[in-house]
């Protein structure tokens, strides 16, 4: 076997500090081979205009893999091998290294705002519709760009969108979190319909392993019961969901789930309260949700969230005879902590800074010695 460096990627966002790889994140690289032994075989055609075909065995023998992670970083070492009795191995390396090199200036013009096919042919792109949808937002995937400026380029979900509507796709799929309830269920034709907080319809495919799932929630449909689906959404040019691919996950929640509440919060419009109220923060909600997913403890009660009409957000518990409430400043990102006891009159109030854990610990205490443990 014959081993050549070939790329070293850089992944960039939260989830990878720490050297850490998702394994969601392999099935992208998976379809970035692919791409590049497609676009290897066009770079042959092109060189050799007088062929149809590529030879047989061109790419016989010839395999990306994944040599490691590089000490420190979440850095893939990709190597492409050759079996000592592949054919063509100096020819094919340069036609996989072109490929490589295309692929990079493909996503650099997208990144940039130029144009994109004189690097990759409009067919060709429809492969970035699979590869780097794991990615979340605020994640990248960093290339070295040896042969051009910029010194590197990366793979965004932005970035990622524009070579797919560059393939002239109608459509692009994506990773997208659902929350709604479930008032269709067709065993028949293995189907179902999620109705989403905004009100909208979408038609997903029944898989046997979601199937109790979805029939608890269809069954406790007029209770309002909440789901949250993790699946690869169809959405337009115009950034629409217009129908589910597949569905990885399902899962029925809390009626107080923070996520699907805050969610219907971005619902609201400026005057929502008869005339009054100002339209919530859709980054500070953002930063809401994640706080409470990272932060409140899941053994702990949880609260009902309000909006406010000054813009803001309360959630209360109910843990009598204590009455505990935090009113939370999406913009300062604080909290103003109050309980009263309501059969003594006894109250305590305390000023929070929700972007530090000490104060998150003492909030999550508060709760769990007022009895907030949940059954």
């Amino acid at each position: 076997m014959i081993s050549e460096p070939f790329l070293k990627p850089r992944l960039i966002g939260k989830r990878f500090e720490g050297g850490v790889i998702p394994l969601e994140l392999l099935a992208d690289f998976a379809v970035l081979e692919e791409m590049i032994v497609e676009v290897a075989k066009g770079k042959f055609r092109e060189a050799n205009p007088g062929r149809k075909r590529v030879p047989r065995g061109f790419t016989d023998g010839i395999t990306l893999k994944l040599a490691g992670i590089e000490d420190g970083s979440a850095i893939p070492i990709i190597e492409l091998v050759f079996a000592a009795s592949t054919l063509f191995p100096p020819s094919a390396q340069t036609y996989f290294e072109d490929a490589r090199n295309a692929i990079i200036g493909a996503i650099g013009a997208a990144e940039q705002g130029t144009s994109i096919t004189p690097f990759l042919e409009q067919r060709l792109l429809g492969y970035f519709d699979r590869f780097g949808r794991n990615l979340s937002d605020g994640e990248a995937i960093e290339f070295d760009n040896g042969l051009a400026s910029p010194a590197t380029v990366r793979l965004t979900k932005e970035v990622r969108r524009k070579l797919v509507l560059a393939s002239e796709a109608d459509e692009v799929t994506d990773t997208v979190a659902l929350h709604g309830v479930i008032p269709e269920m067709d065993q028949q034709a293995k189907t179902f319909h999620i109705r989403l907080v905004d009100g909208a319809k979408v038609k997903a495919p029944l898989n046997a392993q979601h199937f109790d799932t979805v029939m608890e929630a269809f069954t406790n449909y007029q209770e309002n019961q909440w789901v949250r689906m993790i699946a690869i959404g169809r959405f337009n040019r115009a950034n629409r969901l217009q129908g589910i691919e597949s569905v990885e996950h399902i899962s029925i929640l809390d009626p107080l789930d923070i996520a699907a509440r805050i969610d219907e919060f971005k619902l609201l419009k400026a005057g929502w309260l008869d005339g009054k109220g100002v339209a919530l923060d859709h980054d500070g909600l953002d930063w809401l949700s994640e706080a409470f997913d990272r932060r409140y403890p899941d053994d702990l009660s949880l609260p009902y969230l309000f909006p406010t009409p000054e813009g803001c957000v309360l959630a209360e518990w109910s843990l009598h005879p204590w009455s505990p409430s935090l009113e939370i400043d999406l913009a300062k990102k604080r909290g103003d902590w109050h309980v009263l006891n309501l059969d003594t009159d006894e109250e305590e109030t305390k000023e929070l800074d929700l972007t530090n854990d000490g104060d998150w610990k003492w909030l999550t205490q508060q709760i769990r010695n007022l009895g907030g443990e949940a059954e």
